[in-house]
């Protein structure tokens, strides 16, 4: 079975349905999304900045990391085995930090598809600095 991968915004995550899982991105020191069903739907919440386009200041922990890389990894691998056939990746314009989530997943994950079809952008802006640490991880477990 093959997991799409959608990117949405902020503001089209009060459409998705209630049981559909998400992953939530969010600025370190912004305000998350109000997420519908937060306590019940399969939900993966992470903060970064793209770190190409917005990063205030040079604070590593404030970029993607490893660690979160394996977090995102780890999610979609348990929701493909739960059976889930969508999950929304959301940050706020839905252009630049889920678009690239996706873009880099669908490259290096077996049964992921970048699904721009319901996306709110079809075509997004790559973080190279993000699409550089997840490469990285990826490679080493899956190539």
């Amino acid at each position: 079975m093959t997991i799409r991968l959608i990117n949405i915004s902020k503001q089209r995550v009060q459409s998705v349905d209630v049981n559909t899982p998400i992953i939530s991105i969010c600025d370190p020191r912004g305000i998350p999304p109000q997420i519908p069903n937060r306590e019940n739907r399969p939900l993966l919440l992470l903060e970064f900045y793209p770190a190409d386009y917005a990063m205030p200041e040079d604070r590593p922990e404030e970029k993607m990391t490893e660690a979160k890389t394996k977090r995102v990894v780890e999610f979609v691998q348990a929701q493909k085995e739960a059976g889930h056939e969508r999950i929304f990746v959301q940050c706020g314009e839905g252009r630049i930090r889920s678009f690239t989530i996706c873009a880099i997943l669908e490259d290096y994950m077996e049964d992921v598809h970048h699904d721009t079809s319901e996306a709110c952008i079809k075509q997004g802006i790559i973080d190279r600095y993000t699409r550089n640490i997840m490469k990285d991880y990826l490679c080493k477990i899956f190539l």
